[in-house]
């Protein structure tokens, strides 16, 4: 029996190119490490000139963007020397917290006052820290230092 080969031909191409397209598609799907490039995050700006008023909302503004989709931010305060009690009585004020309103978008301006300073809180020294992370997990962090102080400040609502 004599195989003729001008027929198997066409039919081995057709097998060849059927086998390759899952290939090509497992290829270029398979890109997990991709994104690493860490979000940016300009235009930053923490209560008045780095100054926290006791008792008010801290004003917090930020523009955070990322080639890939942004998923949250972190932000923590806590006191610069570990103090817990001043010597009034006052209490050091730690906090912590993540937000994710920025969850899935390219670029977004955070621009808020939702993070409250106690009235009870200690003046002084603080440490700020701004964690802005995007979906494949790189992560842009920032610190400050902030003064918390009873003294008016010059400030609208506006800001």
């Amino acid at each position: 029996m004599k195989t003729n080969l001008r027929l198997l031909l066409p039919q081995a191409k057709t097998i060849i190119y059927l086998l390759s397209i899952p290939s090509v598609f497992y290829l270029t799907s398979c890109d997990d490490d991709g994104d690493t490039q860490k979000p940016l995050v300009t235009n930053l700006e923490v209560g008045h000139g780095d100054t926290i008023h006791i008792g008010e909302g801290i004003h917090l503004e930020f523009d955070a963007e990322d080639d890939g989709l942004l998923d949250y931010y972190r932000i923590q305060i806590h006191p610069e020397n570990g103090h817990d009690k001043s010597a009034l009585g006052e209490l050091a004020w730690d906090y912590d917290s993540t937000f994710t309103e920025i969850s899935g978008l390219h670029n977004h301006t955070v621009h808020h006052h939702n993070i409250m300073v106690p009235v009870e809180t200690a003046e002084g020294a603080y440490h700020f820290h701004l964690m802005v992370a995007d979906k494949a997990g790189n992560v842009t962090a920032i610190e400050r230092e902030l003064v918390a102080t009873h003294e008016d400040g010059e400030h609208t609502d506006e800001d």
